[in-house]
């Protein structure tokens, strides 16, 4: 099994199933341990014996090796990133993000239903449509410009790629000078009197939202029409969570040593969690899992399943089948599972 490619590989509706009996392994390709079964990685996320990847220590060793590879708004964004940040530093994160979230979730949530209507809007007539670029990512960029209340949403194009480890230093400039743009159209709105953290806290979120919301709902669509072909939209049962995420693992590195299911596990041991399996395990419970566990849980879970709500009552009132035209996800992409196509066609 490839597990680099596992998360966008049709193989992953078996693998993930027979994992269930599979042992922790190690992977000498990504140069980790893979937790695949649902229950172990449950396990392995509330482990105390863990901490986040050193994305920002990369970083900073890369900028100390090469005056080339300055990297400061990664350096920046990494800061505000809960994920991204350890012990003090990670509970600080996940308590302004929190605040925040809580101070602007009545905004977004009033703006949801319009913001839906307008997009989902767009199928009615339309023979054919390319529902990623017409109708995801646009309508996911104007939810978080809605929740954050910065327009930075048009300079967003592979914002969310700062946790992919394997990108080359060209990948990495680009992705740099994104959030750089980002960061001025924040610090415009903000403006000259706002905090370094009021800056930080919108963009991680956008960092967070954007790929993780846009690639979720299109996955997710596409397993529902590929389960329906002949059913009317307004006839399809849309399931209370996502049925699929656009976030299939993550990775956390070993503090300390200790044991589980057999395996020694070493201090400096990279290990992935797949949060694939919690959609493979029958139990239509197990899917808010993905939104992880402990104090690494996502902050926007109750915010994200609330606009998926609105999104799939919206679909139901339109009575037209769905044709499945095209479909591919990234294929470049280490971190997400993100359709880069999905064109339909509507049918009476």
């Amino acid at each position: 099994m490839d597990i680099i490619a596992l998360h966008r590989s049709e193989e992953r509706g078996t693998f993930f199933p027979e994992a269930s009996a599979r042992p922790i392994f190690f992977d000498a390709t990504i140069k980790a341990w893979v937790v695949a079964s649902a229950r172990q990685c449950e396990a392995i996320l509330l482990s105390p014996h863990l901490s986040v990847s050193p994305y920002r220590l990369v970083y900073e060793d890369m900028a100390r090796r090469n005056p080339h590879f300055a990297f400061p708004n990664l350096l920046f964004a990494f800061k505000y990133i809960p994920m991204c940040v350890n012990g003090d530093e990670h509970r600080s994160a996940r308590r302004r993000i929190a605040e925040f979230v809580a101070g602007r979730k009545s905004i977004a949530s009033a703006a949801a239903q319009d913001i839906v209507d307008r997009w989902v809007g767009k199928l009615a007539g339309s023979a054919q449509i390319e529902l990623m670029e017409e109708v995801l990512q646009p309508m996911v960029k104007e939810f978080l410009a809605a929740l954050i209340g910065t327009e930075a949403t048009g300079l967003i194009h592979g914002a969310s790629a700062v946790f992919d480890r394997m990108m080359g230093a060209r990948k990495r400039r680009k992705l740099d000078d994104e959030l750089g743009a980002i960061r001025v159209r924040i610090r415009h709105t903000i403006g000259p009197n706002g905090s370094e953290e009021e800056e930080g806290i919108r963009l991680a979120l956008f960092v967070l939202g954007n790929d993780a919301l846009a690639g979720g709902f299109g996955e997710s669509l596409y397993q529902v029409f590929r389960a329906n072909p002949e059913r009317l939209l307004s006839e399809i049962d849309y399931p209370a969570v996502p049925n699929e995420t656009a976030i299939p693992f993550v990775e956390r590195m070993v503090t300390e040593p200790f044991e589980c299911e057999g395996v020694a596990f070493r201090k400096g041991d990279r290990i992935r969690i797949m949060l694939q399996s919690f959609l493979y395990t029958g139990d239509a419970a197990d899917r808010v899992r993905v939104f992880g566990a402990g104090i690494h849980t996502c902050l926007g879970r109750q915010l994200s399943l609330e606009f998926w709500s609105v999104f799939t009552r919206r679909l139901s009132q339109i009575t037209a089948r769905v044709e499945i035209l095209d479909y591919a996800l990234r294929d470049e992409d280490y971190v997400f599972t993100y359709p880069s196509k999905l064109l339909i066609a509507l049918k009476p």
